[in-house]
């Protein structure tokens, strides 16, 4: 039993120095093996390599221990939530600015959405 739980540090330590980490993950109910790179893009995205492609999802999807054991820590999360908020608020900015947005009978439209009826 010691033998199985050093032979377990072991491990997690040596994915520490090494920087790789779980190499399997579930997102949204879709498997992904052989993930071999995990980090963060310049915008702000969490990209995860594997064998065969690559996939950006929205990072409240992604287990936290497997950002963690890729040394994406919480104040990494939180950082990317700011980011995402400021860039919505940006946009509505933008959005409100180019005149998106119409009044008709009390009624505020965003014309960049198809609307009902």
């Amino acid at each position: 039993m010691k033998v199985l739980l050093g032979m377990a540090v072991a491990v997690l330590v040596g994915r520490s120095v090494f920087g790789a980490g779980f190499t399997t993950v579930t997102i949204n109910g879709k498997g992904y093996t052989n993930v071999n790179d995990v980090h963060l893009t310049s915008d702000n995205r969490i990209m995860i390599l594997f064998s065969g492609g690559g996939v950006s999802p929205n990072a409240d999807t992604i287990p936290t221990d497997f950002l963690e054991s890729w040394n994406i820590t919480k104040e990494t999360l939180e950082k990317i939530k700011a980011s995402e908020a400021i860039k919505a608020e940006n946009n509505l900015q933008n959005a409100i600015v180019s005149g998106c947005f119409r009044k008709v009978d009390g009624v505020v439209y965003d014309t960049r959405k198809p609307q009902s009826g």
